[in-house]
């Protein structure tokens, strides 16, 4: 080949290899691959949920905190393609918006060298990483990197106005859907983020672009402070609109930033037992507070936006200080190392002269955030980090404009090829965490890795007729291994969480189950079972006994493994006495011996071959003669048996009891069948 061809050829590769799009596009796509290769996370705050509700067919409306145009869209891609779109969307959303930061700073630096821009790309993909991919895939992140993103389009635009205008138009188009579509994920967040965008935005007029006049540049500045101030409150009021065209919706959202209100700031509200008094004549009992903050408030009996409103009304200013604040920002220390490379980077590239002010400002907005997050008592990190995207991406942009007064800064080859070095080797130590037994696939279908977890799961789904309900937020049918995957339509259609149920839409599901009102028909419906959970079970059995039946029953119906059922019931009545011979057997139970709550653990079984076609339903009423209650245990029936086990709580039944097994016949009355008071006080004596 000529050396005239090869020199062009050569200049050709070397213009594609320094175009900002080729460094992006690399850097991107080894954090990609990096991401799929480590151990991805849904944030617990919300994103499960929201995968959860979007790619299952037992949810027919209602969302968590996303746009219900969002979620509808979502829920389209997933009658097309069943697979987990937030996660696709969400993901995607992020790199989406890694790519045009990193595009955006190497543009802003195309005078550069490209060990300049490599190193800038990759001390930022560093920050990246530790701040926000590391960490937990977020929707409030995800909505700040969407509105960030589409206001870096939209400033590149003022800073170009003259060049290529097609291609701006559809940068200013691409910026605005950026910035609804944060909105649409979390307005909130979008809200945030307007600040930081706006300063940058205002430097504008203190150090003009190079290629551009002081007017245009305000001319064009305004248009864009409007653009993306109006987006932002054009997004508030969609959600407005759809709280107005759809009451239950408007209940819902409501009803939930209330219960934000209490749960996110648990230290700043009375103990209960300091302020017993004062809750009390608002009509909140302790056992309502504990449901609150196990997330339990699916109940729209005692958990409505006007009994919220009781307890938000109680809440004191933070007691939090800047020391518990700053503590939290040291568990991120290798993140602040690839910050302040990346800023010393920008300092000496662009000469203090130029840097100073914009690092001044970053440095106040996040000294004032940092204040307000005191202040409010709020030390999230995925609020944090946001801000501190936030506030680097606003040092970038600022410190962009002054390009044509740049320091030049030469490096021979001995000193470049020590930047390589590092830079490979800080790249690699991001690769130290890396779970080789993870899958690349991009979406696997629901497995469960845990076995005793996939066979018990397995056993609920084979029992259709029964609904499963559980209180242990680990134990929801989706627990997958990863991110990425979604489940059968059918996939567990009889298992219900509780720990979700205030999602809008649970109702729907739970109707369509003969189900209208969750807690009363769990008290008198024989085939709702709830997993017992060590943890919760107590408090949501203290709630039913506090706000429905003090005399509230547990009974073990059925059980898996070490996973019990367990049944719940209230008082029956029996009307008439029918005395039937029949074998009973009781037999003492050690199940449940860490359980403090439990007293007494007894199991019953007896056979009902001569009335099994009379009867539908059993239970084990005991009686207190001192105070006159009746506590009826449901029992379960299976063929030609009758059986449970019967878990005495505290504060129940004493030793003054009448013990009776009673039926409820087809027309619905209640029969006693056979008086077991001797047989059953001698045993629990022993």
């Amino acid at each position: 080949m000529p050396e005239r061809a090869w020199g062009i050829k050569m200049g050709k590769v070397r213009k594609i290899i320094n175009a900002p799009e080729f460094i992006a596009a690399g850097c991107t796509l080894v954090l990609l691959l990096l991401f799929l290769f480590t151990s991805p996370m849904l944030s617990l705050a919300g994103d499960v949920n929201i995968s959860e509700y979007l790619s299952s067919s037992k949810v027919k409306a209602g969302f968590f905190f996303i746009s219900p145009v969002l979620a509808g869209f979502l829920r389209v891609l997933n009658h097309i393609y069943r697979a987990n779109w937030w996660s696709v969307f969400s993901v995607s959303q992020m790199f989406i918006g890694l790519f045009i930061f990193i595009w955006f700073l190497n543009k802003r630096y195309r005078n550069d060298g490209w060990i300049v821009r490599i190193l800038l790309s990759e001390l930022f993909s560093i920050f990246y990483w530790e701040a926000i991919l590391k960490y937990e895939v977020n929707f409030t992140q995800t909505a700040c990197i969407a509105s960030l993103s589409g206001a870096l389009l939209l400033i590149d635009c003022c800073c170009e106005y003259r060049r290529n205008r097609w291609m701006n138009h559809i940068k200013v188009v691409w910026s605005i859907g950026l910035i609804l579509l944060s909105g649409a994920i979390r307005w909130k967040a979008a809200l945030l983020m307007l600040p930081f965008e706006l300063m940058g935005l205002f430097y504008f007029l203190v150090v003009p672009c190079a290629d551009s006049h002081r007017e245009n540049h305000k001319k064009y500045m305004i248009a864009a402070v409007v653009m993306m101030t109006s987006a932002v409150m054009f997004s508030k009021g969609l959600h407005t609109a759809y709280v107005l065209l759809n009451p239950e919706l408007g209940e819902y959202v409501e009803a939930n930033a209330l219960r934000e209100e209490i749960a996110d700031y648990v230290d700043q509200y009375p103990p209960y037992e300091e302020a017993k008094m004062i809750y009390e004549e608002r009509g909140i009992k302790q056992s309502w507070i504990q449901m609150l903050y196990t997330f339990l408030t699916g109940d729209a009996n005692h958990f409505s936006s006007e009994d919220l409103k009781k307890m938000v009304d109680l809440k004191q200013s933070s007691k939090k200080t800047v020391k518990e604040y700053v503590d939290t920002l040291k568990e991120h220390n290798l993140m602040w190392a690839a910050v302040g490379l990346f800023v010393c980077a920008i300092l000496i590239r662009k000469g203090m002269r130029n840097s100073i002010l914009p690092l001044l400002g970053c440095v106040f907005s996040f000294f004032m955030v940092s204040l307000y997050f005191v202040f409010i008592g709020r030390f999230e990190w995925r609020v944090t980090n946001g801000c501190i995207l936030a506030c680097v991406i606003s040092f970038v942009i600022m410190t962009s404009y002054a390009a044509c007064q740049a320091v030049h800064v030469k490096f021979n080859r001995v000193v470049k090829a020590g930047v390589l070095a590092a830079m490979v080797i800080m790249l690699l130590s991001e690769g130290v965490s890396v779970k080789k037994e993870n899958s690349m696939l991009v979406m696997p279908k629901a497995s469960v890795l845990n076995q005793d977890l996939a066979d018990t799961l397995a056993y609920i789904d084979a029992n259709s007729d029964i609904l499963y309900l559980t209180i242990d937020s680990g134990f929801r049918y989706y627990s997958a291994y990863n991110m990425w995957a979604y489940h059968d339509p059918e996939y567990l259609n009889n298992s219900f969480s509780l720990v979700t149920h205030f999602i809008l839409g649970g109702k729907d599901v739970l109707s369509d189950r003969g189900v209208k009102d969750l807690l009363k028909d769990l008290l008198e419906k024989p085939d709702i079972y709830c997993k017992y959970s060590p943890k919760r079970n107590k408090v949501f059995y203290d709630y039913l006994r506090d706000y429905y039946e003090p005399c509230v029953t547990l009974s073990v119906v059925d059980s898996f493994g070490k996973t019990k059922f367990l049944r719940y019931a209230k008082p029956v009545a029996a009307d008439r006495i029918k005395e039937y011979d029949l074998k009973v057997a009781l037999k003492c139970v050690d199940e449940f011996l860490e359980d403090e709550s439990i007293i007494d653990e007894v199991a019953v079984c007896f056979e009902i071959s001569e009335i099994q076609n009379e009867y539908t339903d059993f239970f084990l009423n005991i009686m207190d003669h001192s105070s006159g209650d009746v506590y009826s245990y449901g029992l379960k029936l299976d063929h030609n048996k009758c059986s449970g086990q019967i878990l005495r709580m505290e504060s129940t039944w004493g030793q003054n009891i009448s013990v009776n097994l009673v039926g409820q016949d087809l027309a619905g009355n209640y029969d006693v069948l056979t008086d077991i008071t001797d047989m059953f006080v001698q045993f629990i004596q022993k």
